[in-house]
Formats: structure tokens, C-alpha cells, sequence
């Protein structure tokens, strides 16, 4: 683990877990932004300054940005989070970057989501593989089913990358908390995970991007975290992220 030194953009320290593996480094980062600050609006991508990584410049990778929006209706709180991909990249070995979207200068706050495999830039070498794991409900869900062939680990020592799809979640418990039990996930991931989908109604292009949960094997979603796509089986509800086991290095 580390923290930031500085960034350019007006935010406090920020805490990083880290895998370093030999051509390429495993971050998992969250943190707050305020886009109104005037040294956000001062700068042209999002520059943060790091002790020293093991990476001289990488390739770019995504990371998640979310814009959490809460509305009331006839008493009732409906939820409206919203998001996106951005590239981000290592710049060289004390600088990590990620793009600054304009669509997101409007907003009062967004919370910016590193769950990222960044490869060292330039450089060809084979690398050992992971083992590809399909994820189940134990015991089996009806409440909430995920696409068989998309919801899987990859798993290393120290991180996996996880995907997940969501197909159907029932009206039963569309105003409930769900969670379920993975049969391969390991039990030593602790994180939040953004959930995406490609349909939302409340601006013209960002798709929704909820809260997930993940700890000691288990996923949770908050009822109040579900934005009002998430029943829409033709919407594409998925996670992708890198995560670290454990406190990484």
C-alpha cells in the first residue's frame, strides 16, 4: 500500500493498494473529486504524483468515473448514478494520469474508481497465466440470475480480474437488498465496485453506474444503489475490474 504525494486537481491523500509483478502493476484506488475547484478546471488531465513505481510509462487502461445523483419523487427517492469509462496511464514512474472527461466539469462531485492492470509501455514478454474460474451462487439465487458464460475470475496470487453480467433481478426484490455468494470469488477481496449499464434515461452520454460491494465472498446490492435500468434484461449490466487480494504489497 501507498499514498499519493500530490495531485493537480485539488483532491486530499489518496490510499492505494498495489500488486507489482514483473513488466506490469495492479491498482485499486477510490476517491472524491470536485470538479468546481479551480485547479481541476485548471488542468488538462488528472495528474497524480506517487512514490516510486515499477513502471517507467505503461499503456492505457480504464478506469470508472461516477456521478451519484439522488431525485424525489412524490416522496419517494429514486436513484439516478451515473458514469463512465476513462483512460488512464502511467506517465513515467512517479506520475499516474487519467483523462479528464468534459462531461463531468457541470457536476458538483464525482468519485473516481481504480481497479486497473497497467503493462509497461513498449515491451513484449510473455507472461504466466491466471486460472480462468466460472462464478455460481451458492446456493443457487432465484432472486437474481448472472450471465453463466460472462461471470467469471481470472486468478493470480496476489489479484484477479473479475467480471460479472447480470441478467434478470426480480420485481420481487427490485426494492430490496440482494446478495449473493460466489463460489470461486476468494474470500480476501474487499471492495466496491461499480456496476455499469448501457441504458439510462437521464442524460444523453453516461450509462448508469451503481455501487456494488464485494467482501469475504460475497456481492451485495443496496436497494437504494440500484439505478432504474438494472431490471432491464436488455441493458448489459456488468462489472469489470481488477482487484487485489488482501492489502496487496
Amino acid at each position: 500500500m501507498f499514498n499519493s504525494i500530490a495531485n493537480n486537481f485539488g483532491a486530499p491523500v489518496i490510499a492505494f493498494k498495489q500488486v507489482r509483478e514483473q513488466n506490469y502493476l495492479v491498482l485499486n484506488a477510490k476517491f472524491t473529486v470536485n470538479p468546481q475547484n479551480e485547479e481541476y478546471k485548471a488542468a488538462k488531465a488528472l495528474e497524480i504524483t506517487v512514490p516510486t513505481l515499477n513502471l517507467e510509462r505503461s499503456t492505457v487502461t480504464p478506469v470508472v468515473i461516477q456521478r451519484k445523483v439522488e431525485k424525489v419523487y412524490y416522496g419517494n427517492a429514486y436513484n439516478y448514478d451515473m458514469g463512465t469509462f476513462a483512460k488512464s496511464w502511467i506517465k513515467d514512474a512517479h506520475t499516474l494520469c487519467i483523462e479528464k472527461l468534459p462531461v463531468f466539469d457541470e457536476f458538483p462531485e464525482i468519485n473516481i474508481f481504480i481497479h486497473s492492470l497497467y503493462c509497461q509501455l513498449g515491451l513484449e514478454q510473455a507472461q504466466r497465466q491466471g486460472t480462468y474460474k466460472k462464478l455460481s451462487t451458492v446456493p443457487a439465487n432465484s432472486d437474481i440470475r448472472f450471465d453463466y458464460t460472462e461471470t467469471f475470475v481470472v486468478e493470480f496470487d496476489k489479484w484477479v480480474f473479475l467480471h460479472l453480467m447480470v441478467d434478470y433481478l426480480s420485481y420481487s426484490v427490485d426494492d430490496k437488498d440482494v446478495s449473493v455468494v460466489f463460489d470461486n470469488l476468494p474470500k480476501d477481496i474487499t471492495a466496491d465496485v461499480p456496476l455499469m449499464s448501457a441504458l439510462y434515461s437521464d442524460h444523453r452520454i453516461l450509462g448508469g453506474c451503481m455501487d456494488t460491494h464485494i467482501e469475504n465472498g460475497s456481492w451485495l446490492s443496496r436497494a437504494k444503489d440500484r439505478n432504474l435500468g438494472f431490471s432491464n434484461t436488455g441493458n448489459d449490466v456488468f462489472s469489470y475490474a481488477f482487484l487485489i487480494k488482501g492489502e496487496g504489497d
